[in-house]
C-alpha cells in the first residue's frame, strides 16, 4: 500500500497469510492490477477470503517447475462461489512453450486421462551441470524434440486446461519448495531413539499440503513431540518438519 504496488508475485502460502492477518482491508490498494501466485496449491478457502478483501486486481495461477521456469497459466474467474471446494487448474501452456501428456511409457494419452505433463519449447533446460545421466533420466526424446518430463500427474480437461493431481515420485511443494519426502525419513534416522520412520503428505484445505512422520522408538519410551521438533529444527531446512508425528 505504501509503495503503491502494481503486480504481486509470490507463494500461495505468504498470500494466505496476509489474507488471514494482513488487515488488507485497512489499506489502499488501489494500484495493485495483478497477483500472480506459484509454487503449491493454494487452498480454496484462503484464496476465497483474499479475492474478496481485494476484489480489484486479475488472478493468475501460474505453474512450472524450475527446469521450465513458469508453463502454465490460469486466470480465475471471480468471484469465487462458496460451494467450490477443489483447487483450480494449473491452466493451459504458455505460447513459447508446448506440451503434451503421456503414459509410462511415453505415449500421449487422450484428453480426459490422466499422466505425466511433460513440456518443451525454448524456456527449457538443457540439462543439470555435469548430471549426464540425470539430464538423461529428465528427457523424453520424440524426433527432433526434447521434452522434460516434469514428474507431475495431470489431467487435460475439455476446455484444454490441465488439472493437476499429484507426483509421480515422493516430491511434493511445500511453501514454494520442492520437499522430497525421502528426505525427511533421512533426517529422521540420525535420531539415535528411532527404530523406523516413515513420512507421508496429505492435501490439507487450510495448509495446502501437510507432512506427517509415522515413527517406532528404540525405547518403551518413545521422545517427545516438543523433542521431536526441536530435533528437526536442527537437522532439517524449516519447510521439512514434519506437522504431526
Amino acid at each position: 500500500a505504501e509503495q503503491q504496488i502494481s503486480c504481486w508475485y509470490s507463494a500461495p502460502s505468504i498470500l494466505s497469510l496476509l489474507a488471514q492477518y494482513g488487515h488488507l482491508a485497512n489499506q489502499d490498494y488501489s494500484s495493485l492490477r495483478l497477483v500472480l501466485f506459484a509454487g503449491e496449491v493454494f487452498p480454496v478457502g484462503h484464496l476465497r477470503t483474499l479475492t474478496s478483501l481485494l476484489p480489484k486486481p486479475k488472478y493468475f495461477n501460474l505453474y512450472g517447475p524450475t527446469e521450465t521456469n513458469v508453463c502454465t497459466f490460469y486466470e480465475l474467474p471471480l468471484p469465487i462461489p462458496q460451494e467450490r471446494t477443489v483447487p483450480f487448474p494449473i491452466g493451459k501452456v504458455c505460447a513459447h512453450l508446448a506440451g503434451k501428456v503421456v503414459d509410462e511409457s511415453g505415449r500421449e494419452v487422450t484428453v480426459g486421462d490422466s499422466g505425466e505433463l511433460c513440456i518443451s519449447g525454448s524456456g527449457v533446460m538443457k540439462g543439470y551441470w555435469a548430471l549426464d545421466e540425470q539430464t538423461s533420466r529428465a528427457f523424453l526424446a520424440d524426433g527432433a524434440n526434447r521434452w522434460y518430463r516434469t514428474g507431475d500427474i495431470v489431467v487435460e480437461a475439455q476446455d484444454g486446461n490441465y488439472i493437476y493431481q499429484g507426483r509421480r515420485d515422493r516430491m511434493v511443494k511445500r511453501r514454494g519448495y520442492r520437499v522430497e519426502l525421502g528426505e525427511i525419513e533421512a533426517g529422521l534416522y540420525r535420531h539415535t531413539l528411532i527404530r523406523e520412520a516413515a513420512v507421508v503428505a496429505t492435501n490439507d484445505d487450510e495448509a495446502g499440503v501437510k507432512i506427517k512422520a509415522f515413527l517406532s522408538s528404540r525405547e518403551a519410551k518413545h521422545p517427545s513431540i516438543i523433542g521431536l521438533k526441536r530435533f528437526c529444527s536442527e537437522n532439517l531446512p524449516l519447510y521439512m518438519i514434519p506437522d504431526e508425528f
